[in-house]
């Protein structure tokens, strides 16, 4: 049945806000781990939102297969996005879902948000290690973070420290 697939496909995004509320919940706990240098909470925190990222890969593959069908179903075969998929949907459905749509949406940006301040802040915590070991070895400071840390291509050490040094 037409609705069935609705149905499913509507479970499958309140499980992703849930999701994300939870991923939410993880970034304004790394943010007071980041702020009071709490290495061990932090920690915690990385191996609960690797659990939850891998549940949300398996919910957006869920999704993707959802989405096929319930456009299938709303003969919309071009409706790659949900609000595109919506404009197909007859009501209630149409209404329910932009709504579930926009509330996963906010909470995405919150979370991306969240994540953007704690990369600052740990950048900057970064900057103030640099700054002292720069000061105790007498070099200039430096800035190469790697993979993560964002700030690869800043400026290049004059003289490198060597390890035991």
């Amino acid at each position: 049945m037409i609705s069935d697939v609705f149905q499913q496909l509507f479970a499958n995004l309140q499980a992703s806000r849930k999701l994300y509320a939870r991923l939410l919940e993880v970034a304004e706990r790394k943010k007071q781990h980041i702020l009071h240098n709490d290495v061990e909470g932090l920690r915690e925190d990385l191996k609960g939102e690797e659990q939850l990222a891998a549940t949300g890969t398996e919910l957006e593959l869920q999704r993707q297969a959802l989405h096929l069908r319930c456009s299938n179903a709303a003969q919309a075969k071009n409706a790659r996005t949900l609000r595109a998929l919506c404009g197909a949907l007859p009501e209630p459905w149409r209404g329910r879902f932009l709504k579930e749509r926009d509330e996963l949406h906010g909470i995405v940006e919150r979370v991306h948000e969240i994540n953007r301040v704690n990369v600052a802040l740990v950048n900057n915590s970064l900057d103030l290690m640099n700054g002292l070991l720069a000061a105790m070895y007498n070099t200039e400071q430096t800035a190469a973070y790697g993979k993560s840390g964002v700030r690869l291509g800043a400026d290049l050490p004059h003289r490198t420290l060597e390890v035991g040094a």
